[in-house]
């Protein structure tokens, strides 16, 4: 009973995920492009931008040039220091060197990451059903199996 409310479960939260995932990739680019154009050397906001990039390895939201459009750029071709691939030998202001920043766009990174999850989903999917239909038949061996015991033990004392 546990195991077909849990299987129930399992299979209910793939399938939301695997259909919510395109929502959660057109929020993704929204926040990113909002968290950009918020961005200036006073707000909060640079830390969370700031770690998103570092950690996804990725610079801007569709890609690098998209710093470019916004109020904190002022029209330069510039990136924040979080876009660089190595702190320390980074030039990322004027003239900005792209050998030195992650090229690719955070929402192109993230939307690689939901792919990798909604393979995950239909793999858990699969497993799941895969599962129960081995479980169903296990039971309907062990079942049989005690069946035939019974007639046979049925039949052992008469041979006695």
């Amino acid at each position: 009973m546990v195991y077909g409310f849990t299987l129930v479960f399992v299979l209910l939260f793939c399938i939301i995920g695997f259909f919510y995932t395109p929502h959660m990739n057109g929020v993704m680019r929204i926040g990113v492009r909002n968290f950009m154009q918020n961005y200036n050397a006073k707000s909060v906001i640079n830390i969370y931008i700031d770690a998103l990039q570092m950690q996804l390895k990725c610079c801007g939201a569709e890609d690098y040039t998209s710093w470019f459009r916004t109020s904190w750029a002022d029209g330069l071709k510039i990136v924040p220091a979080s876009c660089c691939k190595n702190l320390k030998y980074c030039h990322n202001l004027e003239p900005l060197i792209v050998a030195d920043i992650h090229e690719k766009g955070c929402y192109k990174v993230f939307d690689n990451y939901s792919t990798i999850v909604n393979a995950s989903y239909i793999g858990t999917i699969i497993g799941s059903i895969i599962t129960q239909f081995i479980a169903i038949a296990s039971a309907i061996k062990m079942a049989l199996r005690y069946r035939a015991i019974r007639v046979i033990d049925s039949v052992a004392p008469v041979l006695q």
